[in-house]
């Protein structure tokens, strides 16, 4: 199931894989992106939470549509699948990457989650 909200600095999405074609659907319950800026510490990342049904693999995709993250369970965690997710990113300080060039790898609008 996707899930799409808008926001300027949150976005809730649903993510599509090109192999899923005969996969099962997945019911997402919960799915966010959000922005962690610190003014005091000069930087900045994003932040994701992914609450679902067991999934085998889930993945990202920007507004454009090109795959922001993809990720896929294996091993003993595979056999059973994934149901929640959070993924915090690197936060590099603002004088590696401004807080226009964070902004601009991930532009606002709907985001798609997919498993």
């Amino acid at each position: 199931m996707k899930r799409k909200m808008r926001g300027a600095l949150t976005t809730l999405a649903a993510l599509t894989l090109v192999a899923a074609a005969e996969a099962e659907v997945v019911e997402i319950a919960d799915a966010r992106i959000k922005f962690e800026i610190n003014a005091t510490d000069g930087d900045g990342g994003i932040q994701v939470f992914l609450d679902a049904d067991p999934w085998k693999w889930m993945a990202i995709f920007d507004p454009d549509g090109r795959m922001a993250f993809r990720v896929a369970t294996r091993g003993n965690i595979g056999k059973q699948g994934g149901t929640e997710l959070f993924l915090e990113s690197g936060e590099p300080e603002f004088s590696e990457l401004s807080l226009e060039e964070l902004l601009e790898r991930f532009p606002a609008g709907d985001y798609q989650f997919k498993g």
